[in-house]
């Protein structure tokens, strides 16, 4: 029987959260009123991997070791998850603090770079929560 990982859990959330927010960043523009829900998919995807953090640093190491050789491996795979975590969950940040400024304007006309750093944060951070999701899972 297998138990649930929780980082696991909360990677997934993280993913899914970054997904909503990256569909709703495209959608903004011709619906203002989306921004709210933006701003909560990024809200939840930022306390998921910030939760995905302390379970890393406060948690157990749980670095499996197949074999010896493969331990190298699973210590550069650990570290290599718990650097990248950090973009996706700086990104979210970002991408909060210019929606809790913008709100609804964030559709207008000279908003449009700040739609786009929106856009680019919910991307970038989709992308590295993937990685992260897959190496969690090595």
């Amino acid at each position: 029987m297998h138990s649930i990982n929780f980082t696991t859990v909360l990677l997934v959330v993280s993913a899914a959260s970054l997904t909503v927010a990256a569909t709703l960043s495209l959608l903004v523009r011709r619906r203002p009123a989306v921004s709210t829900a933006m701003f909560a998919a990024f809200g939840l995807a930022f306390a998921a991997l910030a939760g995905v953090m302390i379970v890393d640093v406060a948690g157990p190491d749980r670095v499996t070791v197949v074999t010896e050789s493969m331990h190298v491996l699973s210590l550069l795979a650990a570290t290599h998850r718990r650097l990248l975590v950090i973009l996706p969950l700086v990104a979210s940040c970002a991408s909060l603090c210019v929606l809790s400024v913008y709100r609804e304007r964030i559709a207008e006309k000279h908003a449009r770079d700040y739609r786009n750093a929106i856009s680019f944060c919910a991307g970038i951070g989709l992308i590295a929560t993937i990685v992260v999701l897959i190496e969690s899972v090595i």
